[in-house]
C-alpha cells in the first residue's frame, strides 16, 4: 500500500494542516456563533489547540516519511545558535515596521493610535512576550510552515528556476488563507483588532511579511525557531501592544482601516525592496536539504 506522506509530502501536510485547525477550531465556533451548537464549559482552551494544527501535521508527516525526515524537523526546531543579530531583527524589526506605517499615516493627517496597551503595561512586556509567544503559538505554526514546507518547497521547485521570492510568496498565500477565518469569528484577534473586511488587506500583508520570514529562515541556517520568532512580533505582539486599544478582547475596536493599509504598504515596499536587493533569492545560498527524501 502507497504512503501518502513519503509519496504527497507537501499534499498531505497542507491538508492536514488546514484540516485539523478548521474543523475542530473553526468550525466548531461558527457553530456556536450561529446558535447551532453550545459549547460546554471548558472546551474553548481544548478547541485552541487545533491551532497547532501546522505542527501537529508536520510532526505526523515528517514521521510517516521515516527517522531521517523526523530528525530533519526537530533539528529546525531547535536551531537557537546563529548570529545574535537575527534575534534583534526577529523581535525588534516588526516593531520599526508599525511604527513607520503610524508615522506615515500622520504624514498623511491620519490619526495615531493610542498606545493604551504599550503606556498601561510596557513593564510586563516579557511577560506578554512569553504569553503571545507560548499561548498565541505563532512558534508553533511556523514548525509547520518553515520548518516543513519551505524546504521542501524549496527542493522541489527552486531548482526548477523558480525563485525563493516565488517559493515563500506561494507559502506565504496557503499560510494567510489558513489563518483567514479568524477574521469572520467573533472573539479573535483578527476579528477584534482589524474586523472582517479587513481580511483580503491582512492577506496581502501576511504575503509581504513571508519573505521577512524567509529572509530570516535562509540566514539562520533553516531556523523555524527564528522565523517563528519573526512571525509572532510581526503578527501578534507588536499589533496587540501598539494598536490594540484595551487590554480585554471583547472591548478591542477595530483599528482604523487607513492604519491597516498603511502597514500593507510599508512591509510592501520593503518586502519589494529585499526583493529586487537580493535578484530574488532573500538571502539564499544553501540549505541542508539532503536528509530531505525525494519526491
Amino acid at each position: 500500500m502507497t504512503n501518502p506522506f513519503k509519496k504527497f509530502p507537501l499534499v498531505s501536510f497542507f491538508i492536514l494542516a488546514f484540516g485539523i485547525t478548521w474543523f475542530f477550531h473553526f468550525l466548531p465556533m461558527v457553530a456556536e456563533t450561529n446558535g447551532w451548537l453550545v459549547l460546554p464549559p471548558g472546551s474553548k482552551p481544548w478547541i485552541s489547540i487545533a491551532f497547532f494544527g501546522p505542527a501537529i501535521s508536520a510532526i505526523v508527516v515528517a514521521a510517516g516519511q521515516g527517522r531521517a525526515s523526523l530528525l530533519d524537523l526537530l533539528r529546525r526546531m531547535l536551531r537557537w545558535r546563529v548570529n545574535p543579530l537575527w534575534y534583534y531583527v526577529a523581535i525588534f524589526g516588526p516593531a520599526m515596521i508599525i511604527l513607520a506605517a503610524v508615522g506615515l499615516l500622520v504624514l498623511f493627517g491620519g490619526a495615531a493610535p493610542g498606545f493604551v496597551l504599550f503606556q498601561q503595561y510596557w513593564r510586563m512586556l516579557p511577560l506578554i512576550f512569553l504569553e503571545t509567544m507560548f499561548v498565541g503559538n505563532p512558534l508553533a505554526q511556523e514548525i509547520g510552515w518553515q520548518g516543513f514546507a519551505q524546504p521542501r518547497l524549496v527542493k522541489k521547485f527552486w531548482h526548477k528556476k523558480y525563485s525563493m521570492a516565488w517559493v515563500s510568496l506561494s507559502l506565504g498565500f496557503l499560510a494567510s488563507l489558513w489563518y483567514a477565518p479568524t477574521f469572520i469569528l467573533p472573539g479573535t484577534d483578527g476579528y477584534n483588532l482589524y474586523g472582517a473586511s479587513m481580511a483580503p488587506i491582512f492577506i496581502l500583508t501576511e504575503m509581504g511579511w513571508a519573505f521577512f520570514v524567509t529572509w530570516i529562515f535562509n540566514h539562520t541556517n533553516g531556523s523555524a525557531l527564528l522565523s517563528g520568532l519573526l512571525t509572532q512580533t510581526a503578527l501578534t505582539l507588536w499589533p496587540l501592544v501598539f494598536l490594540a486599544n484595551s487590554a480585554n478582547p471583547s472591548e478591542i475596536i477595530p483599528i482604523s482601516p487607513y492604519l491597516t493599509l498603511a502597514i500593507c504598504l510599508v512591509v510592501w515596499l520593503l518586502a519589494g525592496s529585499l526583493w529586487i536587493g537580493t535578484r530574488g533569492e532573500l538571502g539564499y545560498t544553501h540549505l541542508d536539504l539532503e536528509s530531505l527524501p525525494d519526491e
